[in-house]
C-alpha cells in the first residue's frame, strides 16, 4: 500500500457501495484494481470466491492475474473469478445451459460458422443473396444482441422485402441455434442475460456468490455487458467500476459512453496523477480534451517536468511527411539512446501506413558503425500494407496482367469477385494444360475463343463456369490493352470499378467499419501508383510491383525473433500502450477528425487525446499540405484539434529538419 498515492489509497480503501474510479491515462488503474482485490482479501476478510473482476481482453485479465498473484500468492489469486465478459459467460453457461434449452457441451461458432448458419436460414426464403446479403443480416443481428435490443427496437432496412426476410430469420435464430446446440460470441452474452432473466433462482445464486464486483475499462461496456453487471450487482450493490470517459473510443463496437457518464455512484475518486508523460504532453492533452463538454472533469498532472516541446511540422505531401518521420526516428535511435521499440508511429486510418512502411524499408542507418538498409518494424494488431487481403487481390490482378503465367496470382483472383468457376473446372483445366504443355491462362483463352473441342477432349463444364471463364479472359485482355496505352493509376481506378470490387468487399465483410478500412486501402493502392508515375521517367506495372509495393522479403531480411522493432499502429490500437517517442501523422481535417465521423467530433477528439497520451517524452505531430485522394493531389486543412493545443507547448519545425 505504501507505493500508492493518496487518491489511489482512497480508491483501494473504499469497500462497499457503488464506486466510480475515474482513472486518467497512465494513472495506474490496473494497480488500483489489483490492490483493491488484495485489500478485500487480506485486510477485510472477504472470501476469494466472492470476488468477480471483469475485463475486456485476455491480455488485461492475464496482467491482472499476474499482478494479483504477486500480492496475495498464486493459490489465493486462482480462487478469484477474473476473466473477460465472454469467458465469464461461458463459465456460467457450461454449468447452467440446460435451463435455457442448451446442453452443457454446446459449441462456439466462429464468424465462418455463423456465416454458413445464416446462409442456411436465408436459403429457406430466397434462392440467392441478391435480395439481402448474409453479412448485412449478421451485422444487424450482432448489433442488436450487443445493444440488448428487442425485435421491436431493431432499426430495419429501407426495403420491405429485405425486412421480411430479416425478421423471419431473426425469429428463427435462437430456436435454430438451440437445435444445433451452438452459440457464438454475441449470443454468449445474450444467453447469459436470458439465463438470469428466466431463472430467478440462478440469478440469486450468483448474486450471493459474487458479493464484490469490479469492472475494468467501464467506458467500453455495451448495453448487454451493462445489463450483466446490473443484474449481478443488484443484491449487494457492491460495484466498483474503473474507467475514463475521455478514452471512450469504441462506439462503433457498441460501447456506450453514457454508462460511465451516468453511473449512479456512492463514491467517486479521480486518479489524475500521471506516471507516463511529461507535464508538457499532459498540458496539451488536457487543453484538447476540455473542449468536449459532456465529460467528467479531470486535469492530469505529472511530476515528470520537462522543457521538451511537442514538435509540429507541415510537409508538402505525404511522401515528404513519411521521409521526415523516418529521418527523425533514426535521429532518436542514434542520438537520443532510444531502441526501435521505444518509437511508435500512430495514424487514424490503416491506409496511412503505406508511405511510412516504404520509407522504413528503404531507410539507411548506422548499425555498429556500418550502414544498413531497412529499419525493422511491426504493424501492431494488423498486417503490413502489402499483406492485407484487398491489396493482395489487386497486386495479384496486376501480376497476371503483366505475366499471365503467374499461377499463384491467377488462382488467387480467378474467382474474385465470384465468377462461378468451380474447383472441378480448375482441376480439369490443370490436367488438360499439363497434357498439352500449355499455360493455364492459355487454356482459358482457348476455351473462351472456342478453339478447344471440349466434347472431343471429353471435358464437361457447367454453363456458369464457362461464362465465368469468358468474362475473366475478356477482363484480363481488356486490362492489358488499357494499361499499355493509358495512365497507370487511372486505368487501375477503371479496373477496380470494372470488377465492382467495392461490392465484393461488401459481400465478404460484415462490419461497416472493416469495409471502410478495406476501401481506404484500395484507394491508397491507386495513390501509390499515381505517386510512382509522377516520380518515374518510364513507369511500368512490372517495375511498380517489384519496387514500390513493399515486398519486404525481397528488399531486406529483418530478424523475425527480435522484439526491437519500430511500432506502427492505428490510434485505436494504441490504447493501453506507451512509448518514449510517438509520431502522430496525417493530422488533417477529414483524416482526424475522419470525414465519415463528423457527426461524432467528441469521439474523434477523444481518439486524438488517446494518441497524445501514449507518449512518455517525445511527441511529434505532422500533416501534409497536399495528400493524394484516389490518385489526385488534393489540398488539405490542418486538423481542427491542432488549434486546441496552446502555441507555447508547440515547436513548429521545418519538415526538412525536425
Amino acid at each position: 500500500m505504501n507505493s500508492l498515492n493518496t487518491e489511489q489509497k482512497k480508491a483501494v480503501d473504499l469497500i462497499n457501495g457503488r464506486i466510480l474510479i475515474l482513472a486518467g491515462a497512465g494513472c495506474g488503474k490496473t494497480k488500483v484494481l489489483t490492490y483493491r482485490i488484495a485489500n478485500l482479501i487480506t485486510n477485510k476478510g472477504i472470501n476469494e470466491g466472492n470476488i468477480l473482476a471483469l475485463t475486456f481482453t485476455n491480455k488485461a485479465a492475464k496482467e491482472m492475474r499476474v499482478r494479483l498473484s504477486k500480492l496475495i500468492g498464486n493459490s489465493k489469486s486462482k480462487k478469484v473469478t477474473l476473466s473477460t465478459f465472454h469467458s465469464f459467460a461461458m463459465l456460467l453457461l457450461r454449468k447452467e445451459a440446460e435451463k435455457i434449452g442448451y446442453s452443457s457441451n454446446f459449441s462456439i461458432y466462429d464468424d465462418l460458422d455463423m456465416q454458413r448458419f445464416y446462409k442456411s436460414l436465408i436459403s429457406d426464403y430466397i434462392q440467392n443473396d441478391k435480395v439481402i446479403s448474409v453479412n448485412s443480416i449478421i451485422e444487424k443481428i450482432s448489433n442488436a444482441k450487443n445493444l440488448n435490443l428487442s425485435i421491436d427496437e431493431i432499426p430495419l432496412f429501407e426495403e420491405k422485402d429485405k425486412n421480411e426476410i430479416f425478421l423471419s430469420v431473426y425469429k428463427q435464430i435462437n430456436h435454430s441455434l438451440k437445435a444445433y446446440n451452438a452459440m457464438n460470441f454475441d449470443t454468449l452474452l445474450s444467453s447469459l442475460v436470458e439465463l438470469f432473466e428466466k431463472n430467478a433462482d440462478v440469478l440469486k445464486k450468483y448474486q450471493n456468490k459474487y458479493k464484490y464486483i469490479l469492472i475494468d475499462e467501464y467506458q467500453d461496456t455495451n448495453p448487454i455487458q451493462y445489463k450483466i453487471a446490473d443484474l449481478l450487482s443488484k443484491n449487494h450493490n457492491n460495484l466498483f467500476v474503473v474507467g475514463d470517459d475521455d478514452q471512450a473510443i469504441y462506439s462503433f463496437r457498441g460501447s456506450c459512453i453514457k454508462h460511465i457518464l451516468n453511473f449512479k455512484a456512492d463514491h467517486i475518486v479521480k486518479l489524475e496523477q500521471n506516471y507516463r508523460s511529461t507535464n508538457i504532453i499532459l498540458d496539451a492533452a488536457n487543453s484538447v480534451i476540455k473542449n468536449n463538454k459532456t465529460r467528467h472533469d479531470k486535469v492530469l498532472f505529472s511530476k515528470n517536468i520537462s522543457d521538451e516541446q511537442i514538435k509540429l511540422f507541415h510537409a508538402p505531401t505525404e511522401v515528404e511527411e513519411a521521409q521526415s518521420v523516418i529521418n527523425r526516428a533514426i535521429d532518436l535511435k542514434q542520438n537520443y539512446n532510444l531502441n526501435w521499440n521505444d518509437i511508435a508511429v500512430l495514424y487514424r486510418s490503416n491506409s496511412l501506413s503505406r508511405n511510412i512502411e516504404m520509407h522504413l524499408i528503404q531507410a539507411m542507418w548506422k548499425k555498429d558503425g556500418s550502414w544498413v538498409r531497412g529499419i525493422p518494424y511491426d504493424i501492431y494488431g494488423g498486417l503490413s500494407f502489402a499483406q492485407r487481403a484487398e491489396i493482395k487481390d489487386i497486386l495479384s490482378y496486376l501480376k497476371v496482367i503483366c505475366n499471365e503465367t503467374d499461377l499463384e496470382s491467377l488462382f488467387r483472383i480467378i474467382n474474385v469477385p465470384r465468377r462461378g468457376i468451380s474447383d472441378k473446372t480448375i482441376e480439369l483445366i490443370k490436367n488438360y494444360k499439363k497434357d498439352k504443355k500449355l499455360s493455364f491462362y492459355k487454356v482459358l483463352k482457348l476455351i473462351k475463343e472456342n478453339k478447344i473441342d471440349l466434347s472431343k477432349e471429353k471435358i464437361s463444364f457447367q454453363p456458369r463456369s464457362l461464362r465465368g471463364i469468358e468474362s475473366f479472359v475478356t477482363l484480363i485482355e481488356e486490362a492489358k490493352m488499357k494499361f499499355s496505352k493509358g495512365s497507370l493509376h487511372t486505368t487501375l481506378k477503371w479496373f477496380i470499378n470494372k470488377i465492382d470490387y467495392k461490392k465484393a468487399i461488401a459481400e465478404e465483410i460484415k462490419s461497416e467499419k472493416a469495409r471502410l478500412i478495406k476501401w481506404e486501402n484500395v484507394n491508397e493502392c491507386i495513390n501509390a501508383l499515381s505517386t510512382y508515375e509522377e516520380e518515374e521517367k518510364n513507369p511500368s506495372l512490372n517495375h511498380f510491383i517489384s519496387s514500390t509495393m513493399l515486398d519486404k522479403d525481397n528488399l531486406y531480411k529483418p530478424d523475425k525473433t527480435s522484439t526491437n522493432k519500430l511500432q506502427l499502429m492505428t490510434l485505436h490500437s494504441s490504447k493501453g500502450l506507451e512509448f518514449k517517442a510517438c509520431f502522430i501523422i496525417g493530422l488533417e481535417d477529414s483524416i482526424i477528425p475522419h470525414e465519415k465521423c463528423m457527426t461524432n467530433i467528441d469521439e474523434e477528439r477523444r481518439l486524438f487525446y488517446v494518441g497524445l497520451t501514449r507518449a512518455k517524452k517525445y511527441l511529434i505531430l505532422s500533416m501534409a499540405r497536399n495528400r493524394k485522394r484516389v490518385g489526385k493531389n488534393v489540398p488539405t486543412n490542418p486538423s481542427r484539434f491542432l488549434f486546441e493545443i496552446p502555441k507555447e507547448l508547440l515547436k513548429i519545425c521545418s519538415w526538412k529538419k525536425i
